[in-house]
């Protein structure tokens, strides 16, 4: 459990606060999700990457709540786990490309919940 009053601790003065943190995991499996369905639809376009670094520094999450964050947290996991629920086998192994590397579907999932799993471990061993 995370005190309110450590949401905006960061561990040292060049890291990402807790709240950024969670805001980057959320951007981080849109993105992904986003790449999981044009990929599982056929779609073929070079899909581009992204700066996680830009996407922080261009967020305030300064007046969000850990309630009003968490929210959007599990409606946006909620959402990608009915998603990759509805499809069929043949759309897992659906192979596009995404920052200049081919990807799989299922691979996306992968990353989604590793990413997940990789910042929890932080937040649980250098912030709380």
């Amino acid at each position: 459990e995370l005190a309110p009053e450590k949401t905006h601790f960061r561990y040292a003065e060049d890291k990402w606060t807790v709240m950024q943190v969670i805001q980057h995991c959320l951007d981080t499996e849109r993105i992904m999700a986003n790449r999981a369905l044009r990929i599982a639809r056929g779609d073929q376009t070079l899909l581009p990457g992204f700066n996680q670094d830009e996407f922080v520094k261009e967020v305030d999450v300064s007046e969000r709540t850990l309630a009003d964050i968490t929210e959007e947290y599990l409606a946006v996991r909620h959402a990608n786990q009915l998603f990759f629920k509805s499809l069929k086998t043949e759309d897992f192994i659906r192979i596009g490309n995404a920052n200049g590397s081919p990807i799989s579907v299922i691979g996306l999932g992968f990353i989604i919940v590793g990413h997940e799993r990789h910042h929890l471990k932080i937040l649980k061993e250098r912030y709380v």
